[in-house]
């Protein structure tokens, strides 16, 4: 084990000699001594470390085992953040579930349908405009046609941006 703080590291360069009698009653005091996680414990104890003895731990030798055996704990804290990230989709499937209980989602074919209903809507009302309009701009001059077409559009615009989406657009025939 790595000293990764200022702590850890004087707790480093202090003489074996003390921590050798030094006996942990349980992981969790043993955790507080050497300033580490629980999890890095358990995961040292799985992997065969003879420091523990019953519910103690002989701290000198969980340090000596931890410093030669990382590559044995290395995946200790990924495997916490495995279950952190499991419980985290959990919870989100959960609010997405509750949510649709609530009626707060609206399911995809529901909304492709509403959408392919308005598009229908625009396209009809674009696709009307050369017949409304052509009879009308006969015999106008080329600014007059443009400021005409123009105005049209703006128009057949704020219509399609009155209708909420899915309802029927009004079209004129």
């Amino acid at each position: 084990m790595k000293p990764k703080n200022a702590k850890q590291k004087a707790a480093a360069k202090r003489p074996a000699q003390k921590d050798e009698r030094i006996i942990a009653d349980s992981m969790a005091q043993a955790a507080a001594v050497l300033d580490c996680k629980i999890g890095l414990l358990r995961a040292a104890k799985k992997a065969g470390c003879p420091a523990f003895v019953g519910s103690r731990v002989k701290l000198a030798e969980l340090r000596t085992w931890l410093e030669s055996n990382e590559q044995a704990i290395a995946g200790f804290d990924d495997k916490a953040a495995l279950e952190c990230e499991k419980l985290r989709k959990q919870i989100e499937r959960l609010e997405i579930d509750n949510d649709a209980r609530r009626g707060k989602l609206i399911g995809a074919d529901v909304v492709r349908h509403k959408w392919l209903g308005f598009t229908s809507s625009a396209r009809q009302l674009l696709l009307n405009l050369p017949a409304e309009l052509a009879p009308a701009l006969a015999g106008l001059s080329a600014a007059e046609i443009e400021a005409r077409l123009i105005e049209e559009m703006d128009e057949t615009l704020a219509r399609l941006a009155e209708c909420p989406l899915g309802d029927e657009v009004q079209i004129d025939e």
